[in-house]
């Protein structure tokens, strides 16, 4: 294992990273995303960082997921709502290190989670200078979307509010302005 943690659920990203071509891969998943990190020796990673994620929900932290959309609320079209909240990061026994260059992340929705293709995405990086917009991918084929980043912390991503309900806080938010 290269996570060298004893206190979580080891994953795919755990036993070793994928290196294609100069171009290190980690990935991170759960049952409902999977996380990819792509980046060269240039991001000057250690060899024993690991891509960890958590994804925070309203039911999990609610005052830090309001907070983090009342922030974001301030940059992004009215028309667009918060469909997830992850912390990502890279770690070494526990500790977070930034890397020094960019690492391409491509987050795929698995479940009731997922967007149609073509879908445009608005991806918000709450970085610890100032919140920020990056520039992210429409969704994929795959049901994924992609963005660069060169520092990792909270992260959200956005949809247009179609009034489809796709998830409980779909739900939630339709009959709040019903």
């Amino acid at each position: 294992l290269i996570c060298g943690l004893e206190e979580h659920t080891h994953g795919e990203s755990c036993l070793e990273a994928e290196e294609t071509a100069g171009v290190i891969t980690q990935t991170w998943e759960n049952e409902r995303y999977v996380i990819t990190g792509a980046y060269t020796e240039a991001a000057k990673l250690p060899e024993n960082a690991v891509l960890q994620a958590e994804e925070i929900t309203e039911e999990s932290d609610p005052e830090r997921y309001a907070k983090r959309d009342a922030e974001a609320q301030e940059l992004v079209d009215e028309t667009l709502s918060m469909k997830c909240l992850f912390n990502i990061g890279f770690f070494v026994e526990g500790e977070e290190v930034e890397p020094q260059d960019k690492v391409s992340v491509t987050i795929q929705f698995l479940d009731e989670n997922g967007y149609a293709e073509g879908d445009p995405v608005t991806v918000v990086h709450f970085a610890k200078e100032e919140t920020q917009i990056l520039e992210g991918t429409q969704i994929d084929g795959s049901g994924a979307t992609s963005f660069d980043t060169e520092s990792f912390s909270d992260m959200a991503i956005f949809v247009a509010d179609d009034g489809l309900v796709r998830t409980p806080e779909d739900l939630k938010r339709r009959l709040e302005h019903a």
